[in-house]
């Protein structure tokens, strides 16, 4: 009995504390950066060049395009201080949130690692970690900065035709939006 009341006790407490901690997470503003705000951000992806594929060859039928880059939306983004001079970015899916670092700019770094194994028609792993760093700073309303990707490739067993590592560096930029003016529609939202 006291084992199931100390139980009882100890989920309540664990709660209570995860509640507390989200609360003053997002009661915290850091330099500006009030929780209620939110970033409109995107990408301008750099062309990937032919290095960056087996063979140094872009793939048919690129091979007669010159590519400028796309230019994507990734946003909107959220920040929030933490303590020990800790920032967070909450990503555009609301789920995603890494943490980095403030020096002279926002810093933040993260690795998403794929391993595929085929035994047919040949026997191979291959393995593909991206590693991403996002630099940038904030100048009142707007995000100026970079986001690079550093791919690489690895393969055992039987490999002919492995990606070669590359590296490369997006430009990134932003600016302030209201939460209470921002909308997100989906495909078939009048």
């Amino acid at each position: 009995m006291a084992i199931a009341n100390a139980n009882i006790h100890t989920k309540f407490l664990t709660k209570s504390l995860l509640a507390m901690s989200a609360m003053a997470l997002s009661a915290v503003g850091c330099s500006g950066l009030e929780p209620d705000s939110l970033w409109a951000v995107s990408v301008l992806e750099s062309a990937r060049p032919a290095s960056c594929y087996a063979g140094g060859m872009l793939p048919n039928p690129d091979r007669m395009t010159t590519v400028t880059g796309v230019q994507k939306n990734v946003g909107p983004w959220e920040f929030y201080q933490g303590s020990n001079n800790k920032f967070f970015l909450m990503m555009g899916d609301s789920q995603t949130i890494y943490e980095g670092t403030k020096t002279d700019g926002y810093r933040f770094e993260w690795t998403r690692q794929t391993t595929a194994k085929e035994t047919f028609p040949v026997k191979r792993t291959t393995t593909d970690t991206y590693t991403n760093v996002l630099t940038f700073k904030l100048d009142g309303e707007t995000i100026d900065g970079k986001w690079e990707v550093r791919e690489t490739h690895t393969c055992s067993g039987e490999c002919m035709d492995v990606t070669p590592n590359c590296s490369l560096e997006h430009k990134l930029t932003g600016r302030r939006i209201e939460r209470e003016k921002y909308q997100t529609y989906t495909a078939g939202t009048p």
